[in-house]
């Protein structure tokens, strides 16, 4: 009996230490976007102030709104598993109602994205085919994925109304 509980008490130490690190990985990655967006804000500052080309705005519309979105995405990871961690049980209405959050941000995002950027070809020529597929296919990745995650949300919240079911009549 005296193993179970033991074998219990460090699974959980290694879940609460697994959304630690994702916890902690979403916060460099939010960090790193920032940096990235400055250094290339930089080195692109020289280009805007000669000539500029359609593509380029493209280009730079692309890393920017995509940025954006990873940015907010990365916030959402930083929020759930910051409160994984610290949670007696993942089943709780905050986290899934922050993981429909990320599900609709990731969802709404390549949708939104991929409109923009089909919109973009079809009024600058000097895009090559490359750069109007590429937006798309992370367009579609990101709505996939965005609708797995709100399926996941719903999923928790069903668990989150099992729980206080289960609280309730102990």
């Amino acid at each position: 009996m005296d193993n179970n509980v033991k074998t219990d008490i460090s699974e959980d130490q290694r879940f609460k230490g697994i959304c630690g690190l994702i916890h902690n990985f979403a916060v460099a990655f939010k960090i790193g976007i920032l940096i990235l967006l400055v250094v290339l804000f930089l080195i692109n500052l020289t280009d805007t102030l000669s000539v500029i080309y359609m593509s380029d705005i493209f280009k730079a519309a692309f890393i920017l709104y995509y940025s954006a979105v990873f940015f907010i995405v990365a916030g959402y990871v930083e929020q759930i598993f910051g409160r994984l961690r610290k949670a007696e049980t993942p089943f709780t209405y905050d986290i899934a109602h922050k993981m429909k959050g990320l599900g609709y941000i990731l969802a709404v995002g390549g949708i939104v994205g991929g409109d923009i950027f089909v919109l973009f070809h079809l009024f600058i020529d000097g895009l090559s085919d490359e750069w109007f597929g590429f937006p798309l296919i992370i367009s579609f990745v990101l709505m996939v994925v965005g609708l797995i995650f709100t399926a996941f949300a719903l999923i928790f919240e069903h668990g989150c109304k099992l729980q206080q079911e289960s609280d309730e009549t102990l």
